[in-house]
């Protein structure tokens, strides 16, 4: 009987462990889906004040498009290159297609549990960070 009641426990435990860790995704899904949006809008508007700087005080103009909420798109109208984004809320990430690279960035909750972090892989970034590396791949020889 003893060996029943250890392979109950065992199989309990591990039940638990399962429900705990499905309890941890979904909160943690609750989370970027709260604080993602925006997020985004911040990546937005840094990709915007980035190109409004380069236009005000370089030769090079860079159109940027909104198409939708959820879709922005940059041209350099020097060099014909461009990037384009998008924030897709059921994941939530944001997929990406700049010259030479395509991908997406993730999102993490943070340690403190009330925040998120924008993720390019492993590594954390900021969206100003995020917004000066695309435009540095338009404007780039």
């Amino acid at each position: 009987m003893q060996d029943s009641r250890e392979l109950i426990d065992g199989i309990n435990a591990e039940e638990e462990k399962r429900c705990a860790e499905t309890y941890r995704f979904m909160e943690e899904q609750k989370i970027k889906k709260a604080l993602a949006p925006a997020q985004w809008e911040e990546l937005k508007s840094d990709l915007a004040t980035h190109c409004e700087k380069i236009r005000r005080s370089s030769p090079v103009d860079i159109v940027v498009e909104e198409d939708g909420p959820d879709r922005i798109s940059l041209t350099n109208t020097r060099n014909g290159k461009s990037l384009s984004m998008s924030y897709n809320a059921n994941v939530p990430c944001i997929q990406y297609v700049v010259p030479g690279r395509s991908g997406h960035f993730g999102f993490r909750v943070a340690a403190d549990g009330a925040s998120i972090q924008l993720m390019d892989g492993p590594v954390p970034k900021q969206t100003r960070d995020v917004a000066f590396d695309a435009i540095k791949r338009i404007t780039a020889k």
